[in-house]
């Protein structure tokens, strides 16, 4: 009989890493199509729940298209839709119990500077602050675009800037979102519009968060949605997020029908 021979193999185990898949997708008129949202949603960081929706091959959704959805989560007329458990828990896991996070980076320049008002960029790879922008790129960026309501955008819609005559903070009137040069510059016209509907559907006022920038260089802060703790639970409408909080949901986007249409 032959002996065995020794070798120096030993036992092991390699682990399979899981693959996140997606529960349901909640398609939501968006501009002249829709958007198809992926369910569940990632909950953590900004920068990490960002980094969640990349690695599992999505989009970030822009600001305007995360409004769609808020929109179309409290005010569709499909039934199934409305009464849907993803919608419910966006309604009330989300917006009331925790926030949405936008992927904006805003930069608030000082109040004397010579054009003085905020800059709002549509953050695609979710970095946060951990980048510092320019405001001489910011301005590049916006050359050659067009302006809205007294907000100038750049031409693929993904940068904007209001200067902050046309911006307040505090409690607005519901009606009156819309007519806020920072929400405009943050979600669009028809989102900022979308917005103020949705504020509607909150007992109290809307509350917007700004950044007030008493210091001599541009401060750099984040966004999110849900319900403000400061004002009896209206909507918070928070531009001055450092997106540490680990609390925030997002969702990812795919197969977005906006197609070569600018991203606000």
């Amino acid at each position: 009989m032959k002996s065995m021979e020794k070798t120096s193999a030993v036992g092991r185990i390699e682990r399979v890493a899981k693959k996140w898949t997606p529960d349901s997708y909640l398609l939501v008129p968006h501009q002249n199509g829709e958007v198809r949202f992926v369910y569940p949603s990632f909950q953590n960081n900004y920068v990490n729940a960002g980094s969640s929706i990349i690695n599992s091959g999505l989009e970030i959704p822009t600001g305007s298209e995360s409004v769609s959805l808020l929109n179309e989560a409290y005010h569709s007329e499909d039934k199934e839709f409305k009464n849907s458990p993803e919608t419910d828990f966006i309604r009330n896991d989300v917006m009331k119990q925790r926030w949405l996070w936008v992927f904006n980076r805003n930069i608030w320049t000082p109040k004397n500077a010579k054009n003085a008002g905020v800059y709002v960029q549509f953050d695609s790879q979710a970095k946060g602050m951990s980048e510092i922008l320019s405001v001489n790129d910011l301005e590049d960026a916006l050359s050659g675009g067009k302006t809205e309501n007294g907000v100038r955008f750049s031409k693929d819609g993904r940068t904007a800037f209001a200067s902050y005559n046309t911006t307040r903070a505090g409690s607005h009137d519901k009606g009156t979102l819309a007519k806020n040069g920072f929400v405009i510059a943050s979600y669009g016209l028809e989102g900022a519009e979308k917005l103020d509907n949705v504020s509607r559907e909150f007992t109290f006022k809307p509350y917007v968060y700004l950044v007030d920038n008493t210091q001599d260089k541009p401060v750099q802060s984040l966004s999110a949605l849900g319900r403000s703790w400061d004002d009896d639970y209206g909507l918070s409408v928070d531009g001055g997020a450092d997106g540490l909080g680990r609390s925030g949901y997002a969702f990812g986007v795919c197969d977005s029908a906006e197609g070569s249409a600018p991203k606000k």
